[in-house]
């Protein structure tokens, strides 16, 4: 199964997210993108409007945060299934494994089951670029899915930075599921508390 580190471009995304360079970030997923699906599908998303988006984003997070303070909660992650409409959850964790702590890269121990679910409704507009992206054997929706899964972990990292987010951990699950089955499974820790 392949992660962030397969690809030349992304292999350091967890320490530019350490770093904070949302600019570097978002050039290396471009980057992917326009090597993967080539630049038109770059276009595509980059004229995807993400405000909306990151509206819901925030007000979900804000309920998010607060069941968490209600309920020891450690961690709270994002995942999103882009063969449903885009549609997503914050899953809330009562147990967590810093990243100092987990064993060899690529561990799935980082938290343990969730506890809670906040869905958060779907993004049709990131959805039909990547319905776009989906070609008979085309492997052109890797590319667009990482590249619109990078532009909602910045804002979610703004977000989060917004609420003023502290005592939890704030990931978001990067996953691309073909067949009922995940080809690509990473984890990236946005805020660790």
């Amino acid at each position: 199964m392949k992660n962030l580190n397969d690809f030349d471009e992304t292999n350091n995304i967890q320490e530019l997210v350490d770093r904070k360079d949302w600019e570097g970030i978002e050039d290396s997923f471009r980057r992917l993108c326009a090597k993967i699906a080539g630049e038109e599908f770059v276009a595509l998303v980059d004229d995807t409007n993400f405000s909306s988006y990151k509206n819901v984003l925030e007000a979900k997070l804000f309920e998010a945060v607060q069941v968490a303070k209600e309920n020891s909660t450690k961690a709270i992650y994002y995942s999103y299934d882009q063969n449903d409409y885009w549609k997503g959850s914050l899953l809330l964790c009562k147990n967590y494994v810093r990243k100092e702590n987990v064993k060899k890269p690529g561990d799935d121990d980082w938290a343990s089951e969730w506890d809670e679910e906040i869905e958060l409704p779907a993004f049709e507009e990131a959805y039909e670029v990547y319905k776009k992206s989906k070609g008979f054997l085309s492997k052109k929706y890797v590319g667009v899915t990482l590249y619109i899964a990078s532009k909602i972990m910045k804002d979610l990292n703004q977000v989060a930075e917004n609420l003023k987010v502290t005592n939890l951990s704030i990931c978001m699950h990067f996953m691309i599921i073909r067949d009922g089955r995940a080809i690509f499974d990473d984890l990236i820790r946005l805020i660790e508390e």
